[in-house]
Formats: structure tokens, C-alpha cells, sequence
């Protein structure tokens, strides 16, 4: 069984026809930022959403994960903002996309990704900063098949008294459910923007007690028509080819 409901003919079929869409992770580089992985200026040591969240949260993740880059428009962005029940456009056939590319990904480097982030114990979805409960709809995603991500799925925080938007974070924005002390995780999310819902939920954790091994997000966002910077990033990356058995060579 998998995510996607594929076996591995069909998985890699599926898959490789949906790569065109991706964009791979950028390497090292002096206008990459070590932690998201986004543009930087070569002046300073992160971008400006990594060091907003380095200044306001006790305990932020230095290391996020994605699988893909994607910019707006997009196929990859209106299968992020649609796949869910109760967006304004829903279509839930973009939730077996998703379950294709994360079931794909995890069959070329769910060892390695364990390997190179020491391990972890349980993976957790990042709450929703808007729902009532706990879970993110990407939790459904990850649920159809826990043993394709290497550890047990389970809601390790709800929604906090803090603070949380576009560019505002809080170390409360997000309240354990559980006991976390001595537990390592890892977070997932559907897309990382800012960084505010994903950091500040990384930094809950810490403070709980827990651990966050890192934080795999399906898509990082780049906007090339903020600047020249931002544009030269996504230029380089998009006319390299995606690889799912080369996605994390930048970890490495």
C-alpha cells in the first residue's frame, strides 16, 4: 500500500509525468539561504524571513526541507490551494497529485532523509492557524499510509493564544497537546512561504520539551518578481531538471 494507492509501476508512471511541474532544491550558494532555501542577499547570513524568526522565536528550525520549489502561477500552486475541502476552488484530484509526488519522494529518500536528519520519532503535520482542530488537511494526505514516511503520524499541537501571520510569529501561536519531552519529530507542511506557521510551531515543540528534526514542506515558495535576486534563483533552478532520486543532494 501507499499514499498515492499506486503499486510501483503505476507510482513511477504517475510520478515522472508530474516532474515536469517541479522544481529542484538549490545547492549552496552565496544567494541561497542555508535554512529555507531561498534567495538571500550575499550581505547577510540568512534571507529576511530566517532572521525575523531567528530574532523573535526562542527555538526556530534551522533546517526546512522541500521537496519542490513552485512560484505563482502554477500548476504546483493550484494543486497546493485547492486540494483541500473548503477552499474556494476544490477539487479533490489534486490531493492524489500531492500523494503521488510525497509517496515518490519517500520511496527514492525516506532512509537517506532519516539518515541525514539524525533520525526522528513521530512526524507531525503543522496545525492549521485557522481550523478549530489540530489537524491540517495534509495530515489526511500522510494518513493513507504511515509506513511510507518512516514514523508514526500524530497531532503534537493545536492552536495557541499567539500571534500568527504573514510575517508574525510567536512562540505561543501553537500549545502542545502532549507530554513532548525527550520526543524528536518531524514537521511537515504544505507550503512554506514566510516560515510563520512552520517556525513558530517548531519553536512550541522545542519548548515543550520536544525536538524538531526538521521540517519537510511539499513546496517552497520564490516569487521572481520581488527582485533581481529572487528571479535569478528561480531562473537557475526551473532549467535544471527535477529528480526525485536526486532531491536531497543539496542536504547532503
Amino acid at each position: 500500500m501507499t499514499l498515492s494507492g499506486l503499486n510501483g509501476h503505476q507510482l513511477f508512471r504517475a510520478s515522472d509525468a508530474l516532474k515536469k511541474e517541479l522544481v529542484p532544491v538549490p545547492v549552496n550558494a552565496c544567494d541561497v539561504c542555508s535554512v529555507c532555501r531561498s534567495w538571500r542577499h550575499a550581505r547577510w547570513a540568512y534571507c529576511s524571513n530566517c532572521l525575523q524568526a531567528q530574532g523573535e522565536l526562542t527555538s526556530p528550525s534551522a533546517r526546512v526541507i522541500p521537496i519542490t520549489m513552485y512560484r505563482r502561477p502554477s500548476r504546483v500552486r493550484d494543486w497546493l490551494r485547492y486540494y483541500k475541502e473548503g477552499a474556494d476552488e476544490y477539487h479533490p484530484e489534486y490531493a492524489d497529485k500531492l500523494a503521488v509526488i510525497i509517496d515518490r519522494f519517500m520511496h527514492e529518500n525516506q532512509a537517506r532523509l532519516f539518515h541525514l536528519l539524525d533520525g526522528y520519532d513521530v512526524i507531525s503535520t503543522v496545525p492549521s492557524s485557522s481550523r478549530p482542530c489540530a489537524h491540517h488537511p495534509l495530515a489526511e494526505l500522510i494518513g493513507r499510509d504511515e509506513a511510507v514516511c518512516g514514523a508514526p503520524l500524530c497531532d503534537l499541537l493545536e492552536r495557541g493564544p499567539g500571534a500568527l501571520a504573514r510575517r508574525v510569529l510567536s512562540d505561543d501561536a501553537f500549545v502542545p497537546l502532549r507530554n513532548l519531552q525527550g520526543m524528536r519529530a518531524l514537521l511537515v507542511d504544505d507550503v512554506y512561504t514566510t516560515g510563520s506557521r512552520a517556525q513558530s510551531a517548531a519553536s512550541a515543540i522545542a519548548l515543550g520539551g520536544g525536538e524538531v528534526a526538521g521540517i519537510l514542506v511539499l513546496a517552497r515558495r520564490i516569487n521572481p518578481e520581488f527582485n533581481l535576486a529572487a528571479a535569478r534563483l528561480w531562473a537557475r533552478q526551473s532549467a535544471i531538471g527535477y529528480g526525485y532520486e536526486d532531491a536531497l543532494r543539496w542536504l547532503e
